[in-house]
C-alpha cells in the first residue's frame, strides 16, 4: 500500500501499488468537485444547459406530486417552494381573487379530486374550518356504513370498497381465526 495525498481535500489515503501513479482523489466526491472547479467547459455546461426549459425533462413547467397535486413553476411566486413550484389550485383562487393567499387560507377541493381544479371545484376555506372537514366528507350521500363485526367500530367505505368487512387488517384476521377455530391470538 503506498500513502497518497488528496489533490482536492488534502486528505491522506491509501492505494495499491498498481495505483500509485494515476490516484489522484481520495473518493469520488473530491474528484467531481476538483473537476467542477477546475474545468470551465465542465462547470458551464453543468450549470446552465440542463435547467428549465433546456432540460430534457422539461415539461412546460407542470408537474404533479405524490400527493396527486398539480404543480406550476412559477418562481416568481411568494409562497413557491425550493425549486420554485407552486400547486396550481392555489393559483387558480389567487387569480379569482386578484390577490395572494394569506397564510391562514386554504383551498378545498369540493369533489376531492386534488387534480380537478377548475373554479367550480374549489372554495376558499379558514385552515383550522378545512382541518376538522374528516377525509370522507365529499363522500356524502356516497359512502356506506359499516360496524365491525369484532371490535364494533363504526366506520365508512367507498363504493369500490364494498367488499370490506372489518375496519382494520388486525380484526380481519381475528375474524378470519375465529372462523378457523384458532383459539388463542399469538403470543
Amino acid at each position: 500500500m503506498v500513502e497518497k495525498s488528496c489533490k482536492q481535500c488534502g486528505k491522506v489515503f491509501y492505494v495499491k501499488n498498481y495505483r500509485k501513479d494515476t490516484a489522484r482523489f481520495c473518493s469520488r466526491s473530491c474528484s467531481a468537485k476538483y473537476r467542477y472547479h477546475h474545468d470551465k467547459s465542465l462547470r458551464d455546461n453543468l450549470s446552465h444547459q440542463y435547467h428549465g426549459k433546456d432540460h430534457p425533462m422539461w415539461r412546460g413547467g407542470k408537474t404533479r406530486n405524490t400527493q396527486g397535486y398539480i404543480l406550476i413553476h412559477s418562481p416568481e411566486h411568494p409562497f413557491c417552494d425550493k425549486r420554485g413550484y407552486v400547486r396550481e389550485h392555489r393559483l387558480v383562487m389567487e387569480k379569482e381573487l386578484g390577490r395572494y393567499l394569506k397564510q391562514s387560507e386554504v383551498v378545498h377541493h369540493l369533489n376531492g379530486k386534488r387534480d380537478h381544479n377548475k373554479i367550480e371545484n374549489l372554495k376558499l376555506m379558514k385552515k383550522k374550518d378545512h382541518d376538522r372537514i374528516g377525509p370522507n366528507i365529499f363522500l356524502e350521500g356516497k359512502k356506506y356504513k359499516r360496524i365491525c363485526p369484532e371490535c364494533g367500530k363504526r366506520f365508512y367505505v367507498t363504493p369500490s370498497l364494498q367488499r370490506i368487512v372489518c375496519c382494520s387488517q388486525s380484526c380481519s384476521k381475528k375474524k378470519q381465526w375465529r372462523e378457523q377455530g384458532v383459539s388463542s391470538f399469538g403470543r
